[in-house]
Formats: structure tokens, C-alpha cells, sequence
């Protein structure tokens, strides 16, 4: 079988990701405190961090295949996924699969463009995923914590995104990895439907009758609330922007590209809040 090296498994998708391959192959799972790691079937549990090139020869060996997603919130990961990439060619590694972020291919000066951009101009044998926000950013991730206490303060105005979950995300990753078709190809992945966060919380409460108040307030009161939990400027920033793309309706188109790969329609957010805990 065919060792996979996924970097970032200490992320909800990266954990989604890992399970879904070690279904098949052998996985290293590549955390930055591997003390968190937990155990299972077909994983091997490895130190991993951009930021220590020490740690990539360790997490590479036997490797045949990447799965990558870089630094989250970071507007200089380009930079810090270079060295990473530059190991990757020395040890003619090809064979890549990058978790890269809806729309970044519109913006050729963004980060995450310019990895791309890597990958394509330098004969990996790449395929570049772009998920749209998250479904599990309401139950588990970034939003999370304003969701237990009945206040989603957001820049997002009345705009609409296309969320997916990452259940979807990671079947994704796991087949394209796993099928060579997909080498030098680029998937654009959506839910089947675009919502506003109006929605999204009449949604939960139709299932949960947990009942959120969603409040749109400014970019500048975004990123001061950011600041204040501690969040570094830069990732702030980036955030804001994100939510303002909601706002603007720049995430609410829908693409099949998940039925494309899988066989399968992408979950509906009715079906995602039906089967998650509120």
C-alpha cells in the first residue's frame, strides 16, 4: 500500500481527511504537537510544522503522496509552504494534493494562488481542491464558541455562501488522491445550495430549536473583536476579508464537482444539521 503523508490532521478536515485514506492506505498524520494525536488503524502519528524545516525528512520517509492544506488565516502562507514544497522536489515527491480555498484562483497576488501557481508551473503531479466556508464552522469550528452562547456577531451582512461540509471535502480529497485521473486537476466544491446566515440559523433551529441571534456589524468592529481574543492583525484581517466576500455574494455560487469526483450529491445543510450536535 501506498504510504500518504497529510499535513495538518490536527484541523477538523485534516482529522476527516485522515480517516477517509486510512480506509485504504497507510496514512502519516502530520501534527504539530503530536501529544495531541490520537490513535488509529493504518496511522502513524508524526511531528510536523512549516516553521521547523527538522521536521520534514521524519514526516516524509517512506512517502509516496501529500496531502496539504496551509497555515489557516495566514496572508504570507506562500511563504512558509515554499521551503515545504522546494523538500518535496528534492526528494521527488510528485504527487500532491493541495487544500487550497473557494475563489482563490480569481486572485492571482493571494497566497494560497501563488502555491497553486507552484504546483502547476513546477510539474507536480497536482490536484487543487476549493472548498467553499465550511457547514462544521457552525458546530465544531470557528464559530463554534458565539454559536453556544446564542450571538453570531459577523461582517457577513445579508450576502450568501455555498457551504460544504467537510465530510464531503475529505471524500473528495481521499478519491482524488487515491485515482490518477485527477492529476493536473482542479475542483471547485460547493454545498448544493447557497445560504445566508439568516438561513443557516432558522435551519438549526427547525432541528435543534436552538435559537442564535445573528448580528452584521462592521469590518472594523470584526477585526477589533478579533484582536481582543487574541487573534494576531494579520489573520484578523483575513478573516474580515473572508466575511465581507460573503457579504459581496462572491461565495454563493454552486458547482456539482462533488458528484463530479464522488458519484454523490454534496450534502445539504438541512441534511448536515439533521446529523450534527447543537
Amino acid at each position: 500500500m501506498s504510504k500518504i503523508l497529510v499535513v495538518g490532521a490536527n484541523g477538523n478536515l485534516g482529522k476527516q481527511i485522515v480517516f477517509s485514506l486510512s480506509q485504504t492506505v497507510e496514512v502519516k498524520a502530520g501534527y504539530r504537537d503530536v501529544s495531541k494525536a490520537t490513535l488509529q488503524k493504518n496511522v502513524k502519528n508524526v511531528s510536523f510544522d512549516y516553521d521547523n524545516i527538522s521536521t520534514y525528512d521524519n514526516a516524509l520517509e517512506g512517502v509516496e503522496k501529500v496531502s496539504f492544506i496551509s497555515p489557516p488565516l495566514d496572508a504570507y502562507a506562500d511563504t512558509r509552504v515554499g521551503p515545504f514544497l522546494k523538500k518535496l522536489k528534492e526528494k521527488g515527491i510528485k504527487r500532491v494534493l493541495f487544500v487550497s480555498v473557494f475563489g482563490a484562483d480569481g486572485d492571482e497576488n493571494g497566497p494560497l494562488r501563488k502555491i497553486e501557481n507552484i504546483l502547476i508551473n513546477e510539474e507536480f503531479d497536482y490536484t487543487i481542491i476549493r472548498p467553499n466556508f465550511f457547514m462544521d464552522n457552525f458546530s465544531i469550528g470557528a464559530f463554534a464558541p458565539m454559536m453556544q452562547e446564542g450571538q453570531l456577531a459577523l461582517n457577513a451582512g445579508n450576502g450568501k455562501a455555498s457551504f460544504i461540509s467537510i465530510e464531503d471535502i475529505a471524500n473528495v480529497a481521499s478519491k482524488t488522491l487515491l485515482n490518477d485521473t485527477h492529476i493536473r486537476k482542479e475542483y471547485n466544491l460547493t454545498g448544493p445550495k447557497a445560504l445566508s446566515l439568516d438561513e443557516v440559523l432558522k435551519t438549526i433551529y427547525a432541528h435543534s430549536e436552538k435559537k442564535i441571534l445573528y448580528t452584521d456589524i462592521s469590518n472594523d468592529e470584526m477585526k477589533k473583536g478579533l484582536l481582543q481574543i487574541g487573534i494576531p492583525e494579520s489573520s484578523a484581517d483575513y478573516m474580515v476579508l473572508i466575511l465581507d466576500y460573503i457579504k459581496n455574494d462572491y461565495l454563493s455560487s454552486v458547482t456539482t464537482d462533488v458528484e463530479k469526483v464522488t458519484g454523490e450529491k454534496a450534502t445539504s445543510f438541512d441534511e448536515f444539521v439533521k446529523n450534527s450536535q447543537w
